[in-house]
């Protein structure tokens, strides 16, 4: 088994379309208050977002693997011509939601986890990136589809966020699966556990802004 794969399963129960507020999105049962407070609560982890791929990039002593992470960086930046830097879709979904309010704790907690995470070793941050990154596409399309579905809500600059991701981080995460498999058997072990801490700050996130109702809140 390839040490993706080991990666994959080791977080498999931590994959975020299994977790009660997603299930909910995909459900209709969420309230579009609901919705507002999770996007504005999630703003801090995507605004720093292109730090974590940046701290990634600068730890990376591979000229070749750098430029791929770096390809990586600037279409978060939004400077590949592809698209805005992915923050501002994000402000985007905020504004189409009708959201509005401060950031959150939650937030705050997801982002600094993932700053750290990224910034110990290229092997535990690279891990941590991939961590979010495979997950995101079929969360994507499972977010447009519950956002049209059951809320009404198909402006395409609300959406471009989701749809963005839904196909640029099929490219993101294979390019991170082919890095991944060439880390070295001695820095395995801290790649995994950095892998297993970020699933987990993004499940807590979820939790949290679930808040009370969240039947399953996981401890980190």
């Amino acid at each position: 088994m390839s040490f993706s794969a080991q990666l994959r399963e080791a977080i498999r129960s931590r994959h975020l379309l299994s977790h009660p507020f997603y299930q909910a999105w995909t459900e209709g049962k969420l309230s579009i208050e609901q919705l507002q407070n999770y996007a504005v609560q999630y703003k801090p982890f995507v605004d720093a977002f292109p730090r974590y791929v940046s701290a990634v990039h600068s730890h990376c002593e591979d000229a070749a693997a750098r430029a791929e992470i770096l390809e990586n960086l600037m279409d978060e930046e939004g400077k590949t011509g592809r698209g805005p830097a992915h923050p501002l879709l994000w402000q985007d979904f905020i504004h189409g939601l009708g959201a509005t309010g401060a950031d959150s704790a939650a937030g705050e907690k997801a982002r600094e986890a993932y700053l750290r995470l990224s910034q110990s070793s290229y092997e535990e941050g690279l891990c941590a990136l991939y961590a979010y990154e495979y997950q995101t596409p079929e969360i994507s399309k499972t977010k447009i589809e519950g956002l049209k579905k059951f809320y009404g809500i198909d402006d395409p600059r609300c959406l471009e966020f989701f749809r963005t991701h839904e196909i640029a981080d099929i490219y993101h995460s294979k390019t991170c699966e082919k890095l991944i498999d060439a880390i070295p058997a001695d820095q395995q072990a801290a790649a995994l556990q950095a892998a297993r801490d970020a699933a987990d700050a993004l499940w807590n996130f979820l939790s949290e802004a679930y808040g009370e109702e969240c039947p399953c809140a996981h401890a980190a």
